[in-house]
Formats: structure tokens, sequence, C-alpha cells
């Protein structure tokens, strides 16, 4: 990257590119969804490996987006990548909530938030939760509050009771 004078957001959307188009991706879009999963979960590593910045994460979400609307069989795959590359530490949750709140393409905005909004409420919630925790200096909780952390917040053990955790987890088990 530096020999080249790239920014990481540069990368970060040639390897998106490239990754997107190195595929012949199913024409029905129930198997879409399914296929890009796979093939995401694969090369995440990677996709990793150029998103130290926030920046870069920022820059990602965006070409997720443009993708997803510009190639009408990923409309309703958007949330379930996302969420993938959250739970793979490829995005944090503070550029998700900056995507959500102010930093979204005009292309399929409201199609795309809709889709993120338990998400990203659930994000919302379980980062207040850990503030209320820092500034009370609560005890420890007993194991059993422990075990219903969900593991994408701080990979922990899964959440039964979290939805977005149990459609993510359906959509990433293969």
């Amino acid at each position: 990257m530096k020999k080249a004078n790239l920014s990481e957001q540069s990368m970060i959307s040639m390897i998106w590119t490239s990754l997107m188009s190195c595929v012949e991706w199913n024409k029905k879009e129930e198997l879409v969804t399914e296929q890009a999963i796979k093939h995401l979960k694969q090369y995440s590593p990677l996709l990793k490996a150029f998103t130290s910045q926030g920046l870069s994460e920022l820059s990602l979400l965006l070409k997720i987006q443009e993708y997803c609307y510009d190639n009408i069989h990923f409309m309703k795959a958007f949330q379930k990548i996302v969420v993938l590359l959250y739970k793979a530490d490829v995005l944090n949750e503070e550029a998700i909530l900056k995507w959500y709140n102010d930093a979204h393409l005009s292309k399929g905005r409201s199609v795309f938030l809709e889709q993120m909004k338990k998400f990203v409420e659930w994000l919302k919630n379980a980062e207040e939760g850990e503030k209320n925790r820092r500034t009370r200096r609560a005890p420890p909780r007993p194991e059993a509050a422990r075990s219903l952390t969900c593991r994408s917040r701080k990979r922990r053990a899964g959440n039964a009771d979290c939805s977005l955790c149990l459609s993510a987890s359906e959509a990433t088990e293969t």
C-alpha cells in the first residue's frame, strides 16, 4: 500500500470489488445470500487486514451498500453481510452506527436502514448497558446472566434470546 501510495480505504474498496466480481452468482435471490455469506466468510480475514481504521470500515460499508443496491439480487442480503462481517471483527459497532445515523448513501437508503434497524437498536442497547456497568462499578454478574450476553457483542457465548444472533448464525452456519 505504501509503495503504491494507496490508502487503506482505497484498498478495501478494490478488495471488495475483486471479491464480488470473481464469483458467478446464483440468479435466485434466496440462494445468492447463502452463496455470498459462504464466500465472504472465507475472505473475512483478508477484509479484516484492511479495515484497521474507522474510515476503512465505513468505506467498506458504503461499498457493500452500493453493491447490494446495484445488484438487485443482493438487496435482501445487506444485513446478513454486515452481521457476518461484524461477527468476524471486520466491522465494529462504531462504524455501523456511524453509517446508520448519517454516513449511508442515498441509494436504497430506506431499504437498508429498515433491514439494519433491529441490529442497530441491539448495538445501541448493548453499548448503553456497557456504559452503565462501567460507571456503576456493579459487582460481577452471576454466571446465568453472563451467559445471556450475545456472542457478537463481545464474542461470548450465543444468546438464545437474541433473534439477530439466531438469524445471523443460521446464515453463517455452513
